[in-house]
């Protein structure tokens, strides 16, 4: 099975390792520093607020309604630094993934179906454990933000296996 791949194959399945394992680094980096158990909570603790009596009027309620307001504010600074990150997982995936994409694979080279199977079983073996260990990592608790960070990467790292794909079919298709 490896032995019709060439040099430049071995090193293109090597680099698209290297690139599978900065994604998933970050990705699972980011589910792990934005999960709910990090901290993700009520910050102000409105419960114990009671009595709060200012010139003879009770203003519990009006103290309690400012306290879940700045949780609020507090909770949506906290959903716009996890947007900001996701284009900022974004960025750090899309620059390897053009570059090994339109440097890696150029009009002249040469992709077997082999290189691509091989690519392929790479990809999802690293997808699958991207996603089990962020989700170890996160105590099972952040599962959507885990399936959010590696998600992004796997679809942005599609461009390059669905160019594999493609010149390996156009080699095929040369050999017939």
């Amino acid at each position: 099975m490896t032995g019709k791949l060439d040099k430049n194959a071995w090193i293109r399945i090597i680099v698209f390792a290297l690139i599978l394992i900065w994604c998933s680094y970050i990705s699972i980096a980011y589910s792990l520093e934005a999960n709910p158990t990090s901290g993700f909570d009520n910050y102000i603790d409105t419960s114990d607020i009671n009595d709060v009596i200012i010139d003879g009027a009770d203003f519990t309620m009006g103290v309690r309604l400012l306290g879940h307001t700045l949780n609020g504010f507090l909770f949506f600074t906290m959903l716009i630094i996890i947007l900001v990150c996701v284009l900022v997982e974004a960025v750090l995936c899309i620059i390897p993934t053009l570059l090994i994409r339109f440097i890696g694979i150029k009009k002249t080279s040469t992709v077997t179906p082999e290189e691509y199977k091989i690519t392929k079983i790479l990809y999802f073996t690293v997808i699958v454990a991207a996603f089990v260990i962020g989700l170890i990592l996160t105590r099972f608790v952040g599962i959507l933000i885990t399936l959010l960070y590696t998600v992004e990467w796997a679809g942005i790292l599609l461009i390059y296996l669905l160019a594999l794909r493609s010149r390996s079919r156009q080699q095929l298709e040369c050999m017939r």
